[in-house]
């Protein structure tokens, strides 16, 4: 039998040898990041740059550390020493940022996860909890639950000025299963590289609905396209999170990702109008818009063509149009942002005649509204008085759907120039959300309820009225909402 010393120098000269290609590897591995990260315009650094992206940016660089952990991690666990550690780095910008990390440290608590950006965050919450900074000995402080990060949730986070968050542990499980249930889910993602939309979500077909992040979102269409997105949202990256939408219950769990994937080409609008941009820090929440533009009856149909979204005179919103895959509209699908109870005016601008024009569309914001989808958009139309028909009455139709959960159009004609008020009550006669109190161009109109009152909270379970009032016009229409 060979003596202890005798493994004991074996498992030394092992270790010794693995030290050296382990230097070898993390030396060309850090030049390969440095090389890419500072390639697409990021600022370059002798840091790791694992997981890097700028929150905010419609196409965010990062790079992922192209060191194969699960080998080197077995071989480790071979020699009995700690598995490879990865560093997550994300550049957060004052206002609001959606993130989720996928390192594991050893002490999950929210004053040594967020120790990086301290004192430059304000305020962090997850889908059931939220967390103040207070600073000095308190630091983060929770009265409800977030005490500590999940790398399964989606958390969003307000920040006083720019700062980087960085986290240094063990790689996620990336296959750990998510359970999801029915409506809205607050998730993060896992692996440690981007993968395509359509694998990384396969375990949820065909329940999944609707997903997005803070820039853009994914609609599921069902084969041959699956996860289809026009606006951006064809991948899952590392250090995003995203709010998924459910019709049942399911567990997610995420595939392996493949081969570092090329980012599919999108037309962002800017390029044609950049004056009409959104601040999407600014804003804690959004809602989705997928329509098509007519001028009179006619579709418009050109790729360079551009919808705004406006509250006032601020962009909350814009979009081009492009052609949906499994119809012949050319469409535009747009992230709004805002506050509850916000009106949205619409503008489109047609950079071959370089011409801005109004649409007569007006839509209440709603947040986590989704308005239309690519099989089924919303018709918005051009002003233009000689092309609008003018409706010859007042009328208020029955919303749609109905009975609804959470959310209800409701859609009313005027057709004179004339103040409109929109009020919604209880059964009990007392007022639950004012929708309109403003005037009104002679036109047809719609607006989104989304089941809740003046002060944003949502209502409960049953019959309410909602009453139209313009000049002589007054008219109440019923409807059930039923969760």
């Amino acid at each position: 039998m060979k003596s202890p010393y005798f493994f004991k120098s074996i498992r030394f000269f092992a270790t010794t040898i693995f030290m050296l290609l382990w230097h070898i590897q993390i030396q060309a591995t850090t030049e390969t990041k440095t090389d890419a990260f500072s390639s697409s315009g990021g600022r370059q650094s002798s840091t790791h740059y694992e997981n890097v992206f700028i929150l905010g940016q419609a196409s965010p660089p990062f790079a992922t550390n192209s060191a194969n952990y699960g080998e080197i991690g077995g071989f480790l666990a071979f020699l009995g020493l700690p598995d490879a550690h990865t560093t997550q780095t994300i550049h957060f910008v004052t206002g609001w940022n959606w993130f989720s990390v996928n390192v594991v440290t050893n002490d999950m608590s929210l004053d040594s996860m967020l120790s990086s950006i301290a004192p430059n965050g304000n305020f962090i919450k997850n889908q059931t909890a939220f967390a103040t900074y207070y600073g000095g000995a308190t630091g983060w402080y929770s009265s409800n639950g977030l005490e500590a990060i999940d790398n399964k949730s989606l958390y969003m986070i307000k920040m006083d000025a720019d700062a980087t968050l960085e986290n240094t542990g063990q790689p996620a499980d990336a296959a750990a299963p998510i359970p999801v249930v029915t409506g809205w889910n607050w998730i993060g993602y896992l692996p440690q590289s981007a993968n395509a939309i359509n694998d990384a979500l396969s375990s949820l077909i065909p329940n999944g609905n609707f997903i997005k992040n803070q820039t853009a979102f994914a609609t599921y269409y069902g084969e041959p396209v699956g996860w289809y997105s026009s606006n951006g949202l064809d991948q899952m990256l590392p250090g995003e999170g995203y709010m998924l939408k459910m019709n049942a219950d399911d567990e997610l769990i995420y595939t392996e990702p493949a081969a570092l994937l090329a980012k599919k080409t999108f037309l962002p609008a800017d390029t044609l109008i950049p004056e009409w941009k959104p601040d999407i820090q600014k804003y804690e929440h959004s809602m989705a818009i997928t329509g098509i533009v007519q001028r009179g009856d006619e579709e418009i149909r050109d790729h360079q063509v551009v919808l705004g979204a406006f509250s006032g005179n601020e962009c909350r919103g814009r979009s081009r149009l492009t052609k949906f895959p499994l119809n012949e509209h050319f469409e535009f699908a747009m992230l709004v942002y805002g506050n509850a109870g916000d009106t949205l005016t619409f503008k489109l601008y047609e950079q071959p005649v370089d011409s801005t024009a109004d649409l007569i569309n007006r839509v209440l914001f709603t947040a986590d509204a989704v308005l239309g989808d690519g099989l089924n958009p919303e018709i918005f139309t051009i002003y233009e008085p000689q092309l609008v028909e003018i409706p010859e009455s007042y009328d208020l139709y029955q919303n749609y759907p109905n009975p609804f959960n959470p959310t209800t159009t409701i859609a009313y004609d005027v057709p004179q120039e004339a103040n409109v008020l929109l009020q919604i009550f209880d059964i009990r006669g007392q007022l639950v959300r004012q929708l309109r109190n403003e005037s009104h161009a002679p036109g047809s109109y719609k607006i989104i309820w989304d089941a809740r009152n003046e002060l944003g909270i949502p209502v409960v379970t049953g019959l309410y009225f909602y009453t139209m009032r313009s000049g002589d016009f007054v008219r109440t229409n019923k409807m059930i909402l039923m969760k």
